[in-house]
This record gives C-alpha cells, sequence and structure tokens, in this order.
C-alpha cells in the first residue's frame, strides 16, 4: 500500500527513474538510478586544512505515511566508513580525497507538516560523504607564483650592480616574460 520511490528535497536539478526491480519471497529490492545536482553551503574557515561534508537527505515519496528509509546495507560486501562504500571504485573528486561514507537517520528537521499530522514521525536517512581537501594543489596554485615571483626579486637584487641600476625596469621586464614563459 505504501508507494515505492523517494524524494531529494536538496536537489536542484534531478532525475530519478527505476534500474531494476527484483522480488524474492516477500521482498522487492528495488535500484534506482540517480543523477542530481545537489547545493550546500559550505564552512571555508580552516582553508586549506579544511574537510567538508556532503550530504544527500533522502524523504519517502509519501509524506503521509509513516515510513522510514532503511539503506540495504546486506548488499555490501564491507560495511565500513573507510571503505567508501556506495561510490564507484574509481570515484574521484578534483581536489578533493574522499575521507568515508557512511548513512545516518536523523529526525526530521521540518518547520511545517505540509498539512499531514504524522509527517514528522519518521526520520531522515542522509548519505553523507566527507572529504578532505588534497594539500598540494592549493598550495602549488597558490604560493608557487608568489615564491617564484619573490625569487625573481631575490635574483634581481643580487644580480643589478650600481652601474646598471637605471635598467632595473629593463631587467625585471626581462624576469617578467621569463616567468610567463615558464608556467606556459
Amino acid at each position: 500500500d505504501i508507494p515505492k520511490g523517494f524524494i531529494l528535497p536538496d536537489a536542484a536539478d534531478r532525475q530519478i527513474t527505476e534500474a531494476y526491480r527484483r522480488t524474492s519471497g516477500d521482498v522487492v529490492t528495488i535500484g534506482w538510478h540517480v543523477k542530481a545536482t545537489v547545493r550546500q553551503a559550505f564552512d571555508y574557515g580552516r582553508y586549506p586544512l579544511d574537510q567538508q561534508d556532503v550530504r544527500l537527505r533522502l524523504w519517502p515519496s509519501d509524506l503521509d505515511q509513516r515510513v522510514t528509509l532503511v539503506p540495504d546495507l546486506d548488499a555490501y560486501r564491507i560495511i565500513h566508513p573507510l571503505s567508501r562504500f556506495g561510490l564507484e571504485q574509481g570515484f574521484t573528486m578534483p581536489g578533493w580525497q574522499v575521507e568515508r561514507t557512511q548513512f545516518t537517520t536523523l529526525p526530521r528537521e521540518r518547520n511545517t507538516t505540509f498539512g499531514v499530522t504524522d509527517a514528522d514521525a519518521a526520520n531522515e536517512l542522509y548519505f553523507n560523504i566527507v572529504l578532505n581537501r588534497a594539500i598540494l594543489e592549493p598550495v602549488f596554485v597558490n604560493l608557487l607564483p608568489l615564491a617564484v615571483s619573490g625569487f625573481m626579486v631575490f635574483a634581481l637584487l643580487l644580480v643589478v650592480k650600481e652601474s646598471t641600476r637605471s635598467n632595473v625596469v629593463q631587467i625585471l621586464a626581462a624576469y617578467s616574460a621569463l616567468f610567463f614563459v615558464v608556467i606556459l
């Protein structure tokens, strides 16, 4: 009697299609293909040493029923947060390292009942991906140009003699051109 499916309330753009349906005795297992754009606010106060928690929130498709969504943990070979279960084998995010994944259930955080009296009776299911920033990328992107510029100025001070101080602008232009050639 309960409609099958779920809602991604935080998704701005979503495509949810049924991938397969298998029946084994009294158990019906439905697999879904999900493609969604989820917007979340992150705290960058500890950049570049920050850690972010990407949370995918799931609601049952019928808010009128007392339904609690439960992940099929028997489908995973290893159920450990560090095993990155729930993600594809080669999953990557440029600039980030996946630390762990986990399912959590929390009480619904709604400030309305949507006109349904039992709307807050069940919990929400979250799939969390905890990410650590790859520290080398921000170091090279932000600090390397500063280090090269500092080295150029230091080398300019070492090379320039009293007799050639009037040509400092020309020497600096040559170093700048060399710097951009090295970058390219």
